[in-house]
């Protein structure tokens, strides 16, 4: 049986046998960590010792025993309030669980402190079944990530930036483009010699898989509090990931998504409007206003759209749903959104 090091528990008490009690974390294959003080946890946690973004939950008993108070030590509470500052300026999206396992613990004194859970019981089995329970509510939270594919010079960046906000993802769309390596140089049968970065081998596959991994792990993971209100708010979390070659870069990639669609459109829109993206034509200009270069018509339409072409039919076949232009014109999303909203409610 492996330890999932992405959980990790941290247990404070005095009780040297402590580690001995964790059974039902360890069953979970948490990763559980104990200190007999409170000083060498928070030590651990303010030198960055533990990962910080692994520990989702902190327990402690109050500390305050055999002479403790007495002799001026750090107790349970202001241990947990010192902690909570460290997370609070690592600037992490969220904090742990704090959890007071303690017989003397007073319940209103720790709800004072910020404490989520307060177990008076001397049974650590409790505590556990209540944490365990309270974690795996929030590391469960489905991940939806929406794929959204077509021609370059469609509208699939202005469309993501739509749903993005429109569903209240937690981030800004991930655009396929931002895993572009370095162009290839082909010999092409028109244009000559030139540089291209319409081909599949430009693009970092790998490195954008383990992205989009890693982006899904860490939202799924992500425990509901304070310092996370967007996660607060939407459960599934949405993702959405836009490129023009998306669903033809490998089945795995595909699968990835639990929606896919696809933006058809014409040849000459998407000319015009990747003209005017490239040159930075001034928005106020209508298309009919605007007169595309020669040389760069005849290399969109021999080298980008060529290239697209090449591969139109696989990624309509791997879409689950294809929108035809005049669905989608002038930015109004209502069908495709609508498509979305059904889609979401059938499955998720």
């Amino acid at each position: 049986m492996s330890i999932d090091p992405q959980i990790s528990i941290v247990w404070v008490d005095s009780d040297p046998n402590i580690y001995r009690s964790t059974g039902l974390f360890q069953d979970q294959n948490w990763n559980v960590i104990c200190f007999n003080e409170t000083v060498d946890a928070l030590n651990a946690v303010r030198e960055k010792r533990l990962k910080l973004e692994n520990i989702k939950c902190v327990i402690t008993s109050m500390m305050e025993r055999d002479g403790r108070r007495e002799r001026g030590l750090l107790n349970g509470l202001q241990m947990l309030d010192d902690m909570k500052i460290i997370w609070k300026q690592s600037r992490s999206r969220y904090r742990p669980l704090m959890v007071v396992n303690s017989l003397t613990a007073d319940v209103n004194r720790c709800k004072e402190h910020g404490v989520d859970i307060v177990v008076a019981a001397a049974n650590r089995n409790i505590v556990q079944k209540q944490v365990i329970d309270r974690l795996n509510t929030h590391l469960n939270r489905r991940v939806i990530l929406i794929g959204i594919a077509g021609p370059s010079g469609c509208g699939k960046t202005t469309y993501a930036k739509h749903l993005s906000q429109y569903l209240g993802s937690p981030i800004p769309p991930i655009s396929l483009d931002n895993f572009f390596t370095k162009p290839i140089y082909i010999d092409h049968p028109i244009l000559g010699r030139i540089k291209s970065l319409e081909q599949p081998e430009t693009l970092n596959i790998n490195g954008f898989m383990i992205s989009l991994r890693q982006i899904k792990h860490e939202w799924a993971t992500t425990p509901v509090d304070q310092l996370n209100p967007v996660a607060e708010k939407s459960n599934p979390i949405y993702i959405v990931v836009e490129g023009f070659l998306l669903f033809a870069l490998s089945n795995n990639v595909t699968s990835m998504f639990d929606i896919r669609i696809f933006l058809d459109s014409t040849q000459t829109r998407c000319r015009m409007q990747r003209f005017r993206r490239d040159t930075k034509v001034d928005p106020a200009l209508s298309d009919s206003q605007v007169r595309i270069a020669i040389k760069f018509s005849e290399w969109f339409d021999n080298l980008v759209w060529a290239e697209y072409l090449q591969r139109r039919a696989l990624q309509i076949a791997n879409a689950e749903k294809v929108f035809k232009p005049e669905e989608y014109q002038n930015n109004n999303y209502t069908i495709l959104d609508a498509y979305i909203g059904q889609r979401l409610g059938e499955t998720f």
